[in-house]
């Protein structure tokens, strides 16, 4: 039968696209530049096919916004938020979302139990997307996304072991009927590769030493690993196959930026991907420059399906389709070259730089282009860097769903998008948490006194909006 190839590009950056009202400069000002920040972020997503973003908080207008206007771009299918249960404790919602041109046939999400400070009052936890590849239910996707806790003194150090324990048992229960698919985990782990911590004893400050690779960054990946790796070996033994010891050893996970990324400078093994530091829009330091010491806590994790690393799970493929069956019947490689660290500077966003693609159609097109490009306030879309990963999907041909031929230039999306439509697979979201939030705005304002109705309300419709 005949194959069909396309890319598979996927993004996964934290936005820094925090509530409203809550900047790095002046309160209900323009400190952050998310407006602007969220404008050029749709530029940029223009050439990806599977967008996963970290703090974009639905609590306030710009998320809605952003993924109506990505709905338009041909990103169909949206996941997330994670949110706030009405009786708990948490204000606002966890500012994960993953947006995709293919089908997201089903999701889930987990608040963390636990969070201190400012991460206390989000529901900070994991965010699940299964993205369909082709007609066939079980050629799909695991997607996973999380934001742990911020911060690396022993209590938070604590607690963002604690979360990680949660999300384990959370990708248990999720892949447990179909693990031989592939896996990708993605986010900002607030966990680095580039730093050894040590704790003070007397007060819990934490201690931060430049290594090769850091012993929690060690940790995360051996955890991930026998997470996966249980899941695929017990249905392949509960299916009745023949599980070769020999092999069970070989690592399956992939940090696709370890592996990958053209950013990391001499023999270093993790790239920089938190750019000049927290809340930091303009960078001042050269991302290539030997002298800059960042931070590595976002990460790109990828399982490849047990097609295309047999001898790890060392199971023999199926031959008919069923709950048990572990192989699918695609292929996703990676493209090594497009898989890096991604500066998402903002000079290559602007309008006159998009022009660049038109500028032999008009002269009007070639004067715009003489035009001095505007000076922006920002010099990056964020205070991270971005991730980028390319893959390749083989799969079988596929046809429309009433059996005519797909168009020569159609995509393997658009047709999915006829078997999975997006009415019927839309995201249900909950709304209640809102009120409970709106509540509390409403208290704290009130307390506080000489507030005037005004704000009130300018508070109001931006959460419920």
């Amino acid at each position: 039968m005949a194959k069909v190839q396309e890319r598979l590009a996927v993004l996964s950056m934290n936005i820094f696209c925090r509530p409203e009202g809550i900047h790095s400069g002046q309160w209900f000002q323009s400190g952050d530049y998310k407006d602007l920040r969220v404008a050029l972020l749709l530029r940029k997503i223009a050439k990806f096919d599977v967008v996963i973003l970290q703090e974009m908080f639905e609590a306030g207008p710009r998320q809605k916004r952003f993924v109506r206007e990505a709905y338009a771009m041909g990103f169909r299918y949206h996941c997330g938020s994670v949110w706030p249960r009405l009786l708990d404790s948490r204000l606002i919602d966890g500012g994960l979302l993953i947006l995709s041109r293919f089908p997201i046939v089903e999701r889930d999400q987990l608040a963390y139990s636990q969070g201190s400070g400012s991460d206390g009052i989000c529901a900070k936890g994991v965010l699940y997307a299964r993205i369909q590849l082709s007609p066939d239910l079980s050629d799909s996707l695991h997607v996973f996304t999380t934001h742990t806790q911020a911060g690396d003194n022993r209590k938070e150090y604590t607690i963002r072991l604690a979360q990680l324990q949660e999300m384990h048992r959370f990708i248990v229960r999720t892949i447990r009927d179909d693990p031989g698919v592939p896996v990708l985990i993605t986010g900002d782990f607030n966990l680095d590769a580039r730093h050894n911590l040590v704790h003070d004893a007397q007060f819990g400050m934490a201690i931060s030493t430049r290594c090769k690779e850091s012993n929690v960054y060690q940790q995360l990946v051996a955890d991930f690993e026998r997470v996966v790796r249980e899941a695929r070996l017990n249905v392949a033994r509960e299916a009745g196959k023949t599980v070769d010891a020999d092999h069970t050893g070989e690592p399956l996970l992939i940090d696709l930026m370890k592996r990958c990324d053209a950013t990391k400078l001499g023999d270093e093994l993790h790239p920089i991907t938190n750019g000049d530091g927290h809340s930091s829009l303009v960078h001042k330091t050269d991302p290539l420059s030997p002298e800059k010491d960042g931070k590595c806590i976002d990460y790109m994790f990828f399982f490849p399906g047990v097609n295309d690393q047999a001898p790890a799970a060392a199971v023999s493929p199926p031959s008919t389709s069923t709950s048990t069956d572990i192989s699918p019947r695609f292929r996703l490689t990676i493209v090594d070259k497009e898989t890096t660290v991604d500066h998402c500077k903002v000079d290559g966003l602007t309008e006159d730089s998009e022009a660049e693609d038109f500028s032999d159609e008009s002269d009007h097109v070639q004067r715009r282009l003489r035009r001095r490009q505007p000076q922006l306030p920002i010099t990056h879309l964020s205070d991270h860097y971005g991730l980028r990963a390319q893959f390749l999907l083989e799969t079988t041909s596929v046809e429309r769903p009433d059996g005519s031929p797909v168009g020569r230039h159609e995509s393997l999306a658009s047709v999915l998008q006829l078997y999975f439509p997006q009415h019927a697979f839309a995201q249900q979201p909950r709304r209640l948490w809102k009120w409970k939030l709106a509540f509390a705005l409403l208290t704290i304002v009130t307390a506080a006194g000489g507030v005037t109705l005004v704000l009130v309300r300018t508070l109001l419709s931006v959460v419920l909006k």
